[in-house]
């Protein structure tokens, strides 16, 4: 997987279901020639015979829609975490100055869960840690002001921590809260319902056991709340 040429995350709710199969592999310990657990056999076999599939699915190379005045942008974060994966995507909100608006698939990132041990809460502040990183690096590529920047979660707890004292934390929430909020202050994460929030897919496909083949009818992970709405698109 380290040799998946998708810089961009574009296919992330796909490829992360491979980096999970050898992460429990190799917590079976198993030996190079002991035979896979039919259970994994079964979901790699799946994946590898949806693949082509991918072809299917274009990749734009502008995130605007051509001939229109563009009059502001903004970029939307979301985060969301598994048992198995955390997961960052960050959309591009274009507002024309004939009152329409577009929104793209800028960048989406996702990593398998520690093996500590941790809470899905702390997963959940994984990920928000690591869209307050993508988040403020994109900004600053793209010259948008924080002002101009809104973060999601679908996770209260960690919305919770986020707005909270760091001396109440304990270290482990502490540490972790500090690097988010020094990003991205807490007044700027807002609650987004599960069934709305396009970070949420990347889990949903590899606990689907794939779900390549869906990839094209789920607008949400391409267009963000917008493309579920069915508002202007990029055209």
């Amino acid at each position: 997987m380290a040799k998946t040429f998708d810089l961009l995350g574009w296919f992330a709710p796909c490829t992360i279901l491979v980096t999970i199969i050898l992460q429990d592999l190799w917590k079976l310990k198993l030996a190079w020639d002991d035979p896979v657990p039919d259970l994994i056999a079964r979901v790699w076999t799946n994946w590898k015979n949806e693949l082509p599939l991918i072809t299917s699915h274009p990749i734009p190379r502008f995130h605007l829609v051509k001939g229109k005045e563009v009059i502001s942008l903004q970029l939307h974060g979301f985060s969301d975490a598994s048992k198995s994966a955390y997961t960052a995507v960050v959309y591009l909100r274009a507002v024309y100055s004939d009152t329409t608006v577009s929104t793209s698939l800028l960048l989406a990132m996702t990593k398998v869960a520690p093996l500590n041990g941790c809470t899905i809460p702390r997963k959940e502040l994984n990920g928000a840690q690591l869209l307050s990183k993508l988040l403020i690096s994109i900004a600053n590529i793209l010259s948008i002001s924080l002002a101009d920047v809104f973060v999601w979660c679908d996770s209260t707890i960690v919305l919770c921590w986020l707005s909270s004292p760091t001396s109440k934390l304990k270290t482990y929430v502490c540490n972790r809260v500090t690097d988010t909020v020094s990003q991205i202050p807490a007044s700027h994460w807002r609650y987004v319902p599960t069934d709305c929030n396009p970070a949420d897919l990347a889990n949903l496909f590899h606990l689907n056991c794939g779900g390549m083949d869906q990839l094209g009818c789920y607008n949400l992970h391409h267009h963000g709340l917008l493309g579920r709405s069915g508002g202007t698109r990029r055209t």
